[in-house]
């Protein structure tokens, strides 16, 4: 009882200032009898009447900005925030329904990025890749566009564009697969500048001379989480094959080729005249008469330089096999079947490991 008298005194001082009560507070005791009967009668009773009216004061006359969480407080006793009546969401086929009737997917609808394009077997803008490239005709390099590929088996030949990314829902989802030709000079996927294909494999299931999963002539594309499989070709199957002094980025790519006849050669990455950058990739060939990990063609003069870190190369052949014009560097990767650098030309290798994990430090196994 000695406390509550207290606490209303505290009250009245600071929110009434009742003249009484400040003469008379050191008069007031927590503990033990009030020496003056009428100040303790008078706290008693300013107690409920003070509170009262501090309650009230905060409900309708609120102290302003400098005690915002009083404000609020009053606003709750008051029932002002309960007169906006805020609805629920709900949640329906088509996303979390908003307020306004809106759902999500009718917001990502209207909201939908520029320059993006969608293609799926089950809908979209399109249903193939090369109607979806054909429909995009301002491409530039200050006006770009994403294609988005779905999940599924896109059966066609897909030529790239430049400034028109190409990207899947993963290599084990989305892939394009294609057939051999007579002419080793295309492929499933044909490359071009300036535009990167990613998060989705290509195959060519072979069944003529040639069978390459990725084409590059003249292009340098960034290919990143591709897995380019090639198999089948009567002479060759390749997984990317690069031409013409291309010179594309290649990561976090798994290139193979396989072949299953003797007089057959696969490369999981061939090189003519051209000069990729390779990193945190899977490259590898089997199967055939001759196993190229890396083929490295040299045939028009200059000088081309292949750099290979973070890899694994695999093949009975040769893990990498240069011709005289190239300069191959191999950092921190795994050479693991027949020797490298058994044509000619400069091959590097640095922190370099065979298959029975037996290091080489500036040699190349």
């Amino acid at each position: 009882a000695g406390r509550d008298v207290d606490d209303g005194a505290a009250l009245a001082r600071h929110h009434v200032g009742q003249h009484r009560l400040r003469q008379h507070e050191g008069a007031v005791h927590v503990d033990g009898e009030a020496p003056d009967p009428a100040v303790g009668r008078i706290v008693v009773r300013r107690q409920v009447v003070v509170q009262r009216r501090v309650v009230h004061q905060h409900v309708d006359r609120p102290v302003g900005a400098a005690r915002p969480l009083r404000q609020l407080d009053a606003r709750v006793l008051r029932g002002h925030v309960g007169r906006r009546r805020v609805k629920a969401v709900e949640t329906t086929s088509g996303g979390v329904k908003f307020p306004d009737g809106t759902t999500q997917l009718t917001a990502l609808s209207a909201a939908k990025a520029k320059n993006t394009l969608l293609v799926s077997p089950a809908g979209g803008n399109f249903t193939t890749i090369s109607a979806a490239l054909t429909s995009i005709t301002d491409n530039t390099a200050s006006n770009r566009y994403v294609i988005y590929v779905g999940p599924g088996t896109y059966a066609e030949q897909v030529t790239m564009k430049q400034y028109v990314d190409i990207q899947g829902a993963g290599e084990l989802v989305t892939s394009i697969t294609g057939v051999g030709n007579v002419s080793s000079q295309t492929g499933t996927v044909v490359g071009a500048n300036n535009a990167e294909l990613r998060f989705l494999a290509v195959e060519n299931t072979g069944g003529n001379q040639y069978a390459v999963a990725i084409y590059n002539n003249a292009a340098s594309p960034r290919l990143t989480h591709v897995t380019a499989s090639a198999f089948g070709g009567g002479n060759l199957s390749v997984g990317v094959l690069n031409n013409a002094s291309s010179s594309p980025t290649i990561n976090q790519v798994t290139a193979s080729a396989t072949g299953s006849t003797v007089g057959t050669v696969n490369a999981g990455v061939y090189n003519s005249d051209s000069s990729p950058t390779i990193g945190n990739s899977v490259i590898s060939a089997s199967g055939g008469g001759i196993n190229w990990g890396i083929r490295n063609s040299g045939s028009a003069p200059g000088t081309y330089t292949v750099q290979v870190n973070h890899s694994r190369i695999v093949a009975a052949t040769s893990t990498i096999a240069n011709d005289n014009l190239f300069v191959t560097r191999v950092g921190a990767s795994q050479l693991s079947g027949g020797p490298a650098g058994t044509q000619f030309g400069t091959m590097v290798c640095a922190g370099v490991y065979d298959e029975a994990y037996e290091f080489f430090s500036n040699t190349c196994p």
